[in-house]
């Protein structure tokens, strides 16, 4: 934490973690979830691929057509588009589920040290900055934090996976490919 300076006409603020000590905290308090993280990890994974099987089972289909075959066989891709769609989208709400609870598990880890940390300070500090700035840092701050948690992460998580294995998926089919999307 930062050092704080009072001078005799304003009111104290509370010190401010730098960006390094934020990182840290931050990592020291997901390390206490880790096997969650790699589980939610793994099932966002399995959601994102069950995701990108689905162009592959319509190519299937379209090249079925293409060559004439019997409509009788696009039954099997059809349903296989239905089974990835479904395990896609279940996964999917599992592994938001799953990183929701970890982060938020994460926060109420931040909270705590938050009011360790504020509880340790010696009480004219505190009295100094008012109680206004201790209850906005942490209201305002687990607000913002939850929206984030909530909504931001899981669609960056998600369009990242899916972003990583369409590039995956691409390299398989031809190397040049993934290096000209690049």
């Amino acid at each position: 934490m930062t050092s704080t300076t009072y001078s005799a006409g304003s009111p104290a603020r509370l010190p401010v973690a730098s960006s390094r000590d934020t990182a840290r905290t931050t990592l020291r308090l997901l390390a206490r979830h880790r096997l969650r993280l790699a589980g939610t990890v793994l099932v966002l994974l399995a959601a994102t691929a069950s995701a990108l099987a689905v162009p592959a089972l319509l190519g299937t289909m379209v090249d079925a057509v293409a060559e004439g075959r019997p409509w009788s066989g696009l039954l099997r891709p059809a349903g296989a588009i239905v089974a990835a769609t479904g395990t896609g989208v279940a996964l999917g709400r599992w592994g938001q589920l799953l990183l929701a609870r970890t982060a938020q598990d994460t926060l109420a880890g931040l909270r705590e040290d938050v009011f360790a940390t504020a509880v340790a300070q010696p009480s004219s500090v505190l009295e100094q900055a008012g109680s206004g700035d201790l209850v906005s840092r942490v209201a305002g701050d687990a607000e913002a934090v939850n929206t984030v948690i909530g909504k931001v992460l899981p669609a960056t998580v998600s369009a990242l996976f899916t972003i990583a294995l369409t590039l995956i998926g691409i390299g398989v089919i031809d190397l040049r490919f993934a290096l000209a999307v690049l």
